[in-house]
């Protein structure tokens, strides 16, 4: 199983973004302590993924690249909110133009990227899936959508829990109910409890 967990923490009058994901990379292999949260290098976000790792650390690398040679992104004047649209423009044209064979298949990865929004003044995380959308003539085509998460879902206590709330992979859904169990006693802040229960429901975990 494999789970990215990000949600925001309240510390007094203060909040911080928390990513956390576990560290096992498959694809035929078993790697125990690989990371799968990388710094942006831009000092306000992160990307995160989850999923196939033959397929999602090509996706990776290319989007740490795109962020790096576009001035506008690397020294932080494109929003995070256009960043995510920006890298998941990025995704759909690398496979659309620059992959053969059986990569042409289905990527089964979701990418995340969080960070703090300048121009909103807030934390944002936007889950990056491979989903059905519509191109310019109005026709149905696969492709990289980038949505923004919304707060914690109510029976995590909604924005009562925090105002930021995403997951992805496999196991995101299974931290999101073990999460709704402990909650049932607990009205306010989430704290660092997704952190605790992440641990639980997957054996190893990378931190950023």
């Amino acid at each position: 199983m494999t789970a990215v967990v990000c949600w925001e923490r309240r510390v007094g009058p203060l909040s911080e973004l928390v990513v956390i994901s576990d560290s096992r990379l498959g694809g035929g292999q078993r790697w125990d302590a690989c990371p799968k949260i990388f710094a942006t290098g831009r000092g306000d976000a992160v990307l995160a993924f989850a999923g196939d790792t033959l397929r999602a650390y090509p996706l990776i690398l290319q989007a740490l690249a795109t962020v790096s040679s576009y001035q506008a992104s690397s020294r932080g004047d494109l929003d995070i909110r256009d960043l995510a649209s920006h890298l998941a423009h990025a995704l759909n044209h690398m496979r659309s133009i620059n992959v053969r064979g059986e990569a042409k298949a289905n990527p089964d990865c979701e990418l995340l990227l969080a960070g703090w929004s300048w121009r909103l003044g807030k934390f944002r995380a936007y889950p990056i899936r491979y989903e059905t959308g519509r191109n310019a003539e109005g026709g149905t085509v696969r492709k990289f959508i980038a949505s923004p998460a919304g707060p914690a879902p109510a029976m995590l206590g909604g924005e009562a829990a925090t105002v930021v709330y995403a997951t992805i992979g496999d196991a995101g859904t299974k931290v999101t109910g073990s999460l709704a169990r402990k909650s049932q006693a607990r009205i306010g802040p989430l704290d660092v409890m997704p952190r605790h229960v992440g641990r639980d429901r997957v054996t190893t975990r990378s931190e950023l």
